[in-house]
């Protein structure tokens, strides 16, 4: 496997040599397929952007990430407030009797979301349950907290899971874009130096210095 770090030392190296044997040579150097120095250098650039990219997409992975956690954790909490005021208030009622087990914060996406999903369900179907005293209806929990807050909060989470998977599918796909050249660059790196042991001589100081 090819390492980006020293791939792209190697690369600034060859572009340095390069254009200094040029100065001495006073002549173009040019690798396999016509390849110029200024090609390579054109290609480092673009190796560099992409590792930019890369990063960026990580860090917007990570931010996604905590907001998703965040999230996680309000909503679990929002849970345990209206299963504790349905045991309170609604004990013997049918809606009490389905609130499903609580998610655990390391479940997957799936399992996550679907207790979360059936209790925003049963708080409304409560809300609209006729048979429950006026008085009690429609349900709030904590400072006012209602079923339709619960309910944007979960479309909210819903929303960075995708971000997050949307994130991680991107870098992904930057990291292959990124590597798909690395072997045809070492490649390039290889060629010069052999070109540059070709065009001089062993006691010549640029020899010596060959990357």
């Amino acid at each position: 496997m090819i390492e980006l770090g020293p791939l792209k030392a190697q690369m600034r190296a060859v572009v340095d040599h390069w254009e200094r044997l040029e100065a001495e040579l006073g002549q173009t150097l040019l690798l396999e397929g016509g390849y110029t120095r200024t090609q390579l250098a054109s290609d480092l650039a673009d190796l560099e952007s992409g590792v930019i990219e890369v990063v960026e997409g990580v860090s917007e992975q990570e931010r996604m990430a905590q907001q998703r956690d965040a999230l996680k954790t309000k909503l679990l909490g929002r849970f345990d407030q209206v299963k504790d005021k349905l045991t309170a208030q609604f004990k013997s009622t049918r809606h009490a009797a389905a609130v499903p087990r609580k998610p655990l914060p390391t479940a997957t996406a799936e399992k996550f979301l679907k207790p979360l999903d059936d209790i925003s369900e049963i708080w409304k179907t409560l809300n609209a349950d006729t048979s429950i005293l006026p008085t009690l209806r429609p349900m709030t929990i904590a400072r006012g907290y209602t079923q339709e807050n619960f309910a944007t909060d979960l479309a909210a989470l819903k929303a960075t899971y995708a971000a997050v998977g949307t994130a991680a599918r991107e870098t992904r796909q930057r990291r292959a874009a990124r590597s798909t050249p690395l072997a045809g660059l070492a490649k390039r790196i290889t060629q010069y130096r052999a070109l540059a042991k070709s065009e001089l001589e062993p006691n010549e100081p640029l020899y010596a210095t060959i990357p």
